[in-house]
C-alpha cells in the first residue's frame, strides 16, 4: 500500500529480500512447491499497490502518516506474538485501519465547524 500511495519502492525491496531468504528455507523443508507461490504472491500483493495507486488521491499527507503509524503498532503486535512475549490476535486489531480513516474524516469535518 505504501509503494502504491507514496511511489516508494524501498519497503517492498526489503520485504522482497527477506520473502527470498525465507522461501529457500521453506524449500529445502517443503520442497519446490514453495515455488509455485510466487504467483498467487505476486498477483495479491501486485493488485494491492495498483489499487492504492488508483486511490492515491483520496488519502492526505495527514492520513497517511496515521495509517503508517497504525500499521507500526500492528507490526510490533505480530513482532511480540512472534517472540512470544505477548499474545496478541492482530487479526482483531485489523479494523483500527479503517477506524483511522473514519476518524480522520470526522476530525477533518469538525474543525470545519469549530469556531476560530
Amino acid at each position: 500500500i505504501q509503494e502504491g500511495i507514496e511511489g516508494s519502492r524501498q519497503l517492498l525491496q526489503v520485504k522482497a529480500w527477506i520473502d527470498g531468504i525465507v522461501s529457500i528455507a521453506l524449500a529445502s523443508a517443503l520442497g519446490v512447491g514453495v515455488l509455485f507461490s510466487i504467483l498467487p504472491m505476486l498477483v495479491f500483493q501486485g493488485g494491492i499497490t495498483l489499487l492504492a495507486g488508483s486511490a492515491r488521491k483520496f488519502f492526505s499527507e495527514e492520513l497517511i502518516k496515521l495509517l503508517s503509524a497504525t500499521g507500526g503498532v500492528l507490526i510490533m503486535a505480530i513482532g511480540l506474538t512472534l517472540l512470544e512475549t505477548a499474545e496478541i490476535n492482530v487479526i482483531n486489531l485489523m479494523p483500527a485501519l479503517l477506524w483511522v480513516v473514519v476518524l480522520s474524516e470526522l476530525r477533518k469535518r469538525a474543525v470545519r465547524y469549530l469556531p476560530a
